[in-house]
């Protein structure tokens, strides 16, 4: 089947913007290669592209993109999860630097919605240690941590000031080596909604898959690599309205069309997220800590993870 379309779609998803491209697996000879893993239920696929990329209304730079689907996150026992959070922090480990130094996690979202809390509560689970060293680095040093601080940048409506200028603050004040920022996004499919894990080196436009976009944070601004950890949450509704009609019901292209400018007519949008997205959204949360934790605190354990959070 050709995935390709030429009605509109939105999504944060790199691998979902180069299979409506270039079909399903895409083409390994126009600059993008793959590779694929397998962990039992955890799938893990890799991506390298040359190029920058665009389709509809969504592009992503060339760069390292990392897609890890977690489909049966919900019944996953506790050594499953152990290994999704080992496979999702070597991914992240790959991206940063390998000399010693501080990262810096910036958080973002809205604490107060569901399918945007990702970050926040994710920075709930995040083991913080500038400060140890910077009081007691013998202390440091024997509990086998590596440093970091982390910041909740809120929304612009709360805070007044965009998350990419908070981050920036950060960044100057404490110059971290590299920066590694949490956000929620938007996919393309509802089978991946919050199951699903993006890691890339490309940066991050915070709210660009909801069309509120807000100012880049990545290494062109901020003067560090940026390593960005997602979680789709939500899809647009035009985007699965036109899905479902043309790739199961195989409604013609000028008729989605017509679809999608009727559903844009509201100019705040729709957007769709599963109802039992609580649920899932703490879940995959705490694993987005847990990972950072140990791509940062390479010694710890899970277990010690859990009894320093408890």
């Amino acid at each position: 089947m050709d995935f390709s379309t030429n009605y509109t779609v939105r999504t944060d998803m790199a691998d979902e913007i180069v299979e409506g491209l270039y079909g399903k697996k895409g083409k390994t000879d126009d600059g993008i290669t793959f590779k694929s893993t397998s962990f039992g239920r955890i799938r893990c696929e890799e991506m390298t592209v040359d190029k920058d990329i665009s389709w509809g209304d969504s592009n992503r730079q060339k760069g390292q993109y990392v897609t890890v689907s977690l489909d049966e996150i919900k019944n996953f026992t506790r050594e499953e999860f152990e290994t999704a959070a080992a496979v999702i922090s070597n991914q992240i480990q790959k991206l940063l630097p390998e000399d010693e130094g501080l990262c810096l996690i910036v958080c973002l979202g809205n604490r107060n919605l569901v399918a945007d809390a990702i970050g926040p509560l994710a920075a709930e689970k995040i083991i913080v240690s500038r400060h140890i060293k910077l009081h007691s680095h013998k202390l440091f040093t024997t509990m086998g941590l590596g440093e970091c601080s982390c910041i909740v940048t809120g929304v612009l409506g709360e805070t007044g000031m965009e998350a990419a200028e908070l981050a920036e603050s950060a960044v100057k004040k404490i110059k971290p080596k590299a920066v590694i920022a949490v956000d929620a996004l938007a996919s393309r499919r509802l089978s991946r909604l919050v199951k699903t894990v993006q890691i890339s080196d490309t940066g991050i436009s915070p709210g660009s898959g909801v069309n509120n976009q807000r100012s880049e944070i990545s290494q062109r601004t901020l003067g560090v690599p940026v390593i960005c950890v997602g979680v789709p949450t939500v899809v647009e509704a035009t985007t699965v309205c036109a899905d479902i009609l043309g790739e199961k019901l195989g409604v013609d292209n000028s008729a989605i069309r017509e679809v999608q400018k009727t559903l844009n007519e509201n100019p705040t949008g729709f957007f769709v997220t599963p109802k039992d997205a609580d649920v899932y959204v703490k879940t995959m949360a705490k694993l987005v800590g847990y990972s950072i934790n140990k791509a940062i605190h390479k010694q710890m354990t899970f277990s010690e993870m859990e009894e320093l959070l408890s």
